[in-house]
């Protein structure tokens, strides 16, 4: 069942983005997370960092929702909901790259970039929220990924506008900060600060935005 209030109000794409920038000032725990994320990158072998990366995005949403002073209503053990998390982003990955492949079954090769990458950003807005929909309500993975989807109802195109916004900024100032340093480094940990971190916050800002309206 939704948690969704028929009264809600979604933000523009700024305003989202806003929303996630107020959950990383009220949680600066969150800078030292991702920056394990970010080392973690850098040493450890696939799928090792994957698996650091997805629970550290996982404990941030969680953290940012409460910092935003969001409700936990999951009763769950922490792994437990770390687990579906877990479960629900290789999903949600999994859906994306199906969609990318039927586009490129579809032999329509010549206008790859907008029939793959427009439509996996779509499919990843519908999908944001259910991390922390696992996290904060104890939904299991597929629940969850169907609640972002009802949540999101209104708002995926939106969602998708601050995605890009993240996106384009963090490769606009990693990419500016290789020309300049030339280190892999720079761009594995700058990718995670700058992308990872302020989605995860922003995930957490929306799904308290469209299930605990002020």
């Amino acid at each position: 069942m939704s948690t969704k209030s028929p009264s809600v109000t979604v933000p523009g794409p700024i305003g989202i983005l806003s929303g996630g920038l107020g959950a990383l000032w009220a949680a600066p725990f969150l800078f030292g997370l991702f920056l394990v994320s970010g080392i973690a990158k850098l040493f450890l072998p696939f799928p090792l960092d994957t698996v650091v990366r997805v629970v550290v995005i996982s404990v941030g949403a969680l953290t940012a929702y409460r910092a935003l002073g969001g409700e936990v209503r999951a009763e769950e053990p922490i792994h437990r909901r770390l687990f579906m998390a877990s479960i629900a982003t290789v999903i949600t990955y999994l859906l994306i790259l199906a969609g990318i492949y039927a586009s490129v079954l579809s032999g329509l090769l010549r206008y790859a970039f907008l029939l793959l990458i427009i439509p996996g950003l779509y499919v990843y807005a519908r999908l944001f929220v259910a991390t922390t929909a696992v996290m904060a309500d104890g939904y299991g993975p597929f629940e969850a990924l169907s609640e972002s989807w009802e949540l999101t109802d209104v708002a995926g195109f939106t969602i998708v506008g601050a995605v890009l916004l993240v996106f384009g900024g963090a490769f606009v100032v990693v990419y500016a900060m290789f020309l300049q340093f030339q280190s892999i480094i720079i761009v594995n940990i700058g990718g995670i600060l700058l992308a990872d971190m302020p989605l995860t916050a922003t995930q957490a800002f929306l799904y308290r935005t469209l299930t605990e309206p002020s």
